[in-house]
């Protein structure tokens, strides 16, 4: 598959980008085939843990539009080094020597994937990036009419609400060199699935990098760092919304997105029962059960076969 596959009459184009590594294979393996089903023709660049990339080329590298990278392409030699070491050692005390040794305030490695989406996606070709991570899966077609209008990309972003949303702004806030006596202007960019357009993920790298001198350092130094509310900063304060426009729908139209598993039948069928509308479903990983995947295949498989 050709980008130009994926281009729109005015020749803007989209990929998909996800983060993952062995442990969530069973999660990506539902969103490869609901990719596969709905928008085969999208491509979708997947950076994963290198030492997992031949697990993930023997399951899945002859998917076609898929292209699977190792986080030593984006990672600079020293942060993959403390990926590698993180990862084998991960009992608290071993993984306290780690950061120490390393010199990082707080490793984890929902930091580590964020610190690979920003640096991932000014490389990609296309026009613009939907982030996808492994607990997100397709549930109807996409095309560029899902997230284009006109010449501007669909901006998913909504005023703060919750402490939540505060803490991921005053991080923010903190990481993009801000002032604390700035006037107060707090946005939630954590949306399904989260799109930005090539140029802000490169002018917000750009401004990192300016910003420290190891800004990898500086996303593990704060507790609520958040890849999205940076990129967001980026193209409301810096890009001024060129080339944005907001989504015209209201948020919960947006996607299915579930927290708790307790509701997950109710959302299977509420998804059933709208024929996949809002496009994209969201189970958060947090959720470490995996009991639900057979469900939510067969929900995939069902909605593709009434298509």
């Amino acid at each position: 598959m050709t980008t130009d596959q994926v281009r729109d009459g005015r020749g803007r184009s989209v990929c998909f980008l996800t983060v993952s590594f062995a442990q969530d294979i069973e999660r990506f393996a539902l969103l490869r085939r609901s990719i596969t089903l709905f928008s085969p023709a999208t491509p979708h660049h997947v950076f994963v843990d290198t030492e997992d990339l031949g697990l993930f080329r023997q399951r899945f590298g002859t998917e076609p539009g898929l292209v699977l990278h190792p986080s030593s392409e984006v990672l600079p030699a020293r942060i993959e080094r403390m990926r590698r070491f993180w990862r084998r050692f991960r009992k608290p005390f071993l993984a306290y020597l780690g950061w120490r040794f390393f010199l990082e305030v707080s490793y984890s490695g929902w930091k580590m994937q964020q610190i690979i989406k920003l640096a991932a996606a000014p490389r990609m070709a296309e026009d613009a990036i939907v982030f996808l991570d492994s607990d997100a899966f397709l549930c109807r077609p996409l095309a560029s009419d899902d997230f284009f209008a006109g010449d501007d990309l669909l901006l998913l972003e909504t005023a703060a609400e919750t402490y939540e949303d505060l803490a991921y702004e005053t991080d923010r806030q903190i990481l993009v060199g801000g002032g604390f006596r700035e006037p107060a202007a707090c946005f939630n960019y954590i949306h399904t699935p989260p799109r930005f357009l090539r140029r802000t993920a490169a002018r917000a790298l750009a401004h990192l990098e300016a910003t420290h001198g190891n800004w990898q350092s500086a996303i593990f130094s704060w507790a609520f760092p958040s890849e999205y509310n940076i990129l967001g900063w980026t193209l409301r304060t810096l890009e001024r919304h060129e080339g944005y426009r907001h989504h015209p729908a209201p948020r919960e139209q947006w996607a299915y997105e579930l927290k708790d598993l307790d509701r997950l039948d109710a959302m299977l069928e509420t998804c059933r029962a709208e024929g996949g509308r809002r496009g994209c479903f969201l189970i958060q990983s947090a959720m470490r059960d995996l009991s639900y995947l057979p469900r939510a295949r067969a929900l995939v498989e069902e909605l593709a076969a009434a298509r």
